[in-house]
C-alpha cells in the first residue's frame, strides 16, 4: 500500500499528440498564407484571368458539368476577394436547377468568422 506508486495517465498518446500538432501546423499555415496581400493577389491576376477564359470556354458534357463550372466560378470570385478559393452551389435534383450559391468570405471583407 504504501510502497506503491500512483501512475497519472498519459494524456498525450501519439494519435492525440498527431492530431493536436497537425491543427496547430494548419492553424499557422492559415495566418501564413493570408500573409498575402491584395497588391500581391494583383500580380496573380494573371493566372486568375486564365483560369476564368478556361471556365468560360469550356462546354458541359453532362449535365452536372454546369453545377461544377458554377461552383468554379464561385471559387474564382472567392480567391479574386482575397480569401481562400472555395466555392459551392445547392442543387435541387428535381427540377436541376441552383437554388443557392456562395463561397469562402474568412478574410474579406471582414476578419471576423462571427459577423
Amino acid at each position: 500500500m504504501f510502497g506503491k506508486q500512483i501512475r497519472t495517465p498519459n494524456i498525450w498518446s501519439l494519435p492525440a499528440f498527431i492530431v493536436t500538432a497537425a491543427l496547430l501546423l494548419m492553424l499557422f499555415l492559415a495566418g501564413a498564407c493570408h500573409a498575402e496581400t491584395h497588391e500581391n493577389l494583383a500580380a496573380n491576376n494573371t493566372t486568375l484571368d486564365e483560369i476564368q477564359s478556361s471556365i468560360d470556354s469550356f462546354s458541359p458534357v453532362k449535365s452536372a458539368d454546369r453545377f461544377a463550372l458554377a461552383a468554379l466560378q464561385e471559387a474564382l470570385d472567392a480567391t479574386r476577394e482575397g480569401n481562400y478559393g472555395y466555392g459551392a452551389v445547392l442543387v435541387n435534383e428535381s427540377t436541376d436547377e441552383i437554388v443557392e450559391r456562395g463561397h469562402n468570405h474568412v478574410f474579406y471583407p471582414y476578419f471576423r468568422s462571427d459577423l
